[in-house]
């Protein structure tokens, strides 16, 4: 049910009306997971969403997880409401060299 991951995984530069993109990691950069089983949770950093709200002024937003695309899409609309973040990259998005 999840959409297949085919490259390109970003749109070409000068496609967005920023000049530069920056790329964030989500686990343990912006949140802490918490695993409990069925009490899992998640930590978010302080004042993440001012960050990502100063930063998407000067910058196209990415976010890459080492994480799967359903956790990171549950984590990513919680943390960023007002679709600030342009890009998610998955572990779907990585290869095995």
């Amino acid at each position: 049910m999840l959409p297949k991951v085919t490259p390109p995984f970003l749109p070409p530069h000068g496609a967005s009306d920023k000049e530069y993109c920056l790329v964030l990691d989500l686990d343990e950069t912006l949140i802490h997971y918490v695993d409990y089983g069925i009490d899992s949770y998640f930590l978010v950093r302080p004042f993440c969403k001012e960050f990502l709200a100063e930063m998407s002024k000067y910058y196209e937003l990415v976010i890459f997880t080492a994480g799967v695309q359903e956790y990171a899409d549950w984590v990513i609309d919680q943390i960023d409401p007002e679709g600030l973040i342009k890009h998610r990259l998955y572990r779907e998005h990585t290869i095995i060299t």
